[in-house]
């Protein structure tokens, strides 16, 4: 079972500085070297700390998602899963940045479902959050420039009504 840890200083120096970088640097671009030199340390402790720069976002992810299952309104959640998301700090952050990074999807893809659930064992959340990336790996097939305030109501109607009939302006 996934729970959230106390971290060292180091690793949340780590943690916050790989969430500064990501806000600017695609996953796909981003080195342990270009971690460790703005975090202000050596590769050593970086891996006495984390195995690579996936177990760091795997790591961002466990402590995102704890922290907004704490602050997030579930109600509007269910109901607008992607407007609630983007007003979260890692959303704002990261969300319309990484959105279109495939090697951050996958990552996000392959371990999003079981930390959630390891961290609320709510069924209902794992399956809407699992329609949220089905339907995000949709519309990132439809070759659009991906733009939150314009498309995040739309695909929030489609979650809620459950029908593929967006209109694309």
């Amino acid at each position: 079972m996934i729970t959230p840890q106390k971290l060292t200083n180091t690793q949340q120096k780590i943690l916050d500085t790989a969430l500064d970088l990501l806000a600017t640097v695609p996953f796909s671009k981003l080195s342990v070297t270009q971690l460790c030199k703005a975090a202000q340390i050596g590769r050593i402790t970086f891996y006495k700390q984390f195995d690579d720069k996936y177990d760091v976002l795997q790591r961002l992810l466990i402590e995102v998602v704890s922290e907004n299952l704490t602050v997030l309104n579930m109600e509007y959640f269910h109901n607008h899963p992607f407007e609630a998301f983007i007003k979260t700090h890692f959303g704002k952050r990261l969300i319309t940045f990484q959105f279109t990074d495939l090697e951050f999807r996958a990552h996000l893809n392959k371990h999003i479902y079981r930390i959630i659930y390891d961290l609320t064992e709510d069924d209902r959340l794992v399956w809407l959050v699992f329609e949220v990336i089905s339907i995000a790996d949709w519309y990132a097939s439809q070759d659009r420039r991906f733009n939150t305030k314009r498309d995040f109501p739309m695909l929030d109607t489609i979650i809620r009504t459950r029908s593929f009939q967006p209109t694309f302006s």
